[in-house]
């Protein structure tokens, strides 16, 4: 009944590679996300008992005695060695991953050059490659930013939109929380036209999320241009806002 009613609709299976590369990519960030929580609950616990630490001391392997020791009840000493070998239990997983990862991604010239992109290392190109898998399935360019979680949302009342049109919190997470990455990595450390376009919307009087935003449609758009054109990135044809006041 549903079929003929036309109400299930149509769901993008991408081909292999990349359906692998995809599996593989969610699977590492799940590992990350656990590892991150493994070394929270240490901390937490030398916080709980009174024991003070540096920096990722408190999980490194040549510290780990000296925590321990630290830690005067035997149920929190056992605590802590649990969370030490779930720890390092994780991080064994992520290594193979990653072995796993590398091997699929030798067979993907694409990502040597999306590299070649201020912001865009390893983890953001393979990111973006695995969940985007082919450019031109997307209409336009504001299918590809509401796909990638930078679209637009206009609020709707009585059949009648009212209100600014602003950011949506739709669309795929993972690849808006790798663009935010590599916007803040070109900010951070880029001299490039990316970095210049930023610094001018800044200057303009944006805010510093919306104009990261704007920084992160921009890497996206200009990752699928080299994509699809298979041409390599040239900083000069990046467009730069006047800033307001310069002469």
């Amino acid at each position: 009944m549903l079929s003929r009613a036309g109400a299930p609709k149509a769901v993008y299976v991408p081909p292999e590679p990349f359906r692998t590369l995809r599996e593989l990519v969610c699977y590492e960030t799940r590992l990350t996300g656990l590892l991150t929580a493994q070394m929270v609950q240490i901390k937490a616990l030398c916080r709980r008992h009174g024991v003070a630490y540096r920096g990722k001391a408190p999980y490194a392997r040549r510290h780990r005695a000296e925590y321990l020791e630290r830690l005067g009840r035997r149920a929190a000493r056992e605590h802590l060695a649990s969370l030490y070998r779930m720890l390092d239990a994780v991080r064994t997983e992520r290594v193979t991953i990653r072995r796993e990862l590398r091997a699929v991604c030798r067979g993907m010239p694409l990502l040597a050059r999306l590299v070649t992109i201020p912001g865009i290392g390893s983890v953001v190109s393979r990111t973006l490659v695995a969940w985007i898998v082919d450019p031109n399935r997307f209409k336009s360019r504001s299918a590809l930013a509401a796909y990638a979680g930078l679209g637009l949302k206009q609020d709707i009342s009585g059949w009648r939109p009212y209100g600014r049109a602003h950011a949506s919190k739709r669309g795929q997470r993972d690849i808006k929380r790798v663009l935010f990455q590599a916007a803040r990595a070109v900010v951070c450390w880029g001299e490039s036209a990316l970095a210049r376009r930023y610094a001018a919307r800044r200057a303009a009087g944006w805010e510093d999320r919306k104009a990261i935003r704007d920084l992160a449609r921009q890497l996206l758009f200009v990752v699928c241009h080299v994509w699809r054109t298979g041409e390599e990135y040239d900083d000069a044809r990046i467009s730069v806002p006047a800033v307001p006041g310069a002469r």
